[in-house]
């Protein structure tokens, strides 16, 4: 493998890691309280669009792969990955429709419904088993790259 092609697995890698942590620190809004919860997520979109950036060959090359003649497994993958995006961007926007802190800081006024509330917190509540899945999905490929990454470093 070229050394690019290395150094993006590493940097895939030390992201997806970075992301899953931050990921882990935005759902607890009891133990961050909510100020920090909502600053905390207004950053998390950052390692989130980095993922999907990252990844972006195999979000592209998946969609076609959707009409091909594969496993019941890869397609479950490719469409459970669809809407946990999806459900990815149903939190950020309700949060920040139900935003106390985060949007009082920025100057921003609005009206919280408690329809958005209800949204917001079915949608997170939903997500985390959602996330577990995708990550048992891909648990091969992760115990895979793990071990490549520590025999590199090892070498």
């Amino acid at each position: 493998m070229s050394d690019w092609k290395q150094n993006l697995q590493k940097f895939r890698y030390v992201m997806d890691t970075l992301l899953l942590i931050s990921f882990m620190l935005v759902s607890a809004p009891q133990a961050t309280g909510i100020p920090l919860h909502e600053w905390f997520s207004l950053f998390f979109i950052i390692p989130f669009v980095i993922h999907l950036l990252l990844h972006w060959d195999w979000v592209t090359r998946s969609f076609g792969r959707l009409f091909d003649n594969i496993t019941a497994r890869e397609r479950f993958n490719i469409v459970w990955d669809y809407l946990l995006y999806i459900m990815m961007l149903l939190v950020f926007v309700s949060g920040f429709l139900v935003s106390v802190a985060l949007l009082t800081a920025l100057n921003i006024s609005l009206n919280i419904q408690d329809f958005w509330s209800k949204i917001h917190h079915d949608s997170a509540t939903f997500i985390m088993p959602m996330l577990g899945v995708h990550l048992a999905l891909n648990f091969s490929w992760i115990v895979k790259l793990t071990k490549r990454m520590f025999a590199k470093e090892a070498k």
